[in-house]
């Protein structure tokens, strides 16, 4: 989503779940954005419901644009398998070596692998790589 090119008047941004382009069927995301900012971190396991888009308003001190900027909600996951870490770290209780994986099926819409080390019952990220 673009910032408007004239911001004057504009206070705040409103991100919205909604189940059209529209606005209809709304739900508020987080708080109100200063003007300024260009993106909004989601939180995890969001319940999607009857969704479909994000839409994103702009406010200003009197009003709520009537009219959001709108996109399509994708949300898709998708797993590597093979993973293999052939470890070359000598010393008991570390890691280090080459870590590969064979991508997965369908990652037409992935942007990154996220890279996690787990004991099983928890996990640590490691990094990301880009697809």
């Amino acid at each position: 989503v673009v910032a408007p090119a004239d911001v004057l008047h504009v206070t705040r941004y409103v991100v919205y779940f909604a189940s059209t382009v529209a606005g209809d069927g709304r739900s508020q995301i987080g708080p109100e954005l200063l003007v300024g900012t260009t993106f909004t971190v989601l939180p995890a396991e969001i319940e999607r419901r009857a969704f479909a888009h994000v839409t994103v308003y702009t406010r200003s001190s009197l009003v709520e644009q009537t009219t959001p900027v709108a996109t399509a909600l994708i949300d898709h996951a998708a797993s590597a398998t093979g993973v293999l870490l052939v470890d070359k770290d000598l010393d008991d209780d570390e890691l280090g070596g080459a870590l590969t994986w064979s991508p997965a099926g369908e990652i037409g819409y992935a942007q990154d692998y996220a890279i996690y080390v787990s004991d099983g019952s928890s996990r640590m990220e490691i990094g990301y790589v880009a697809v």
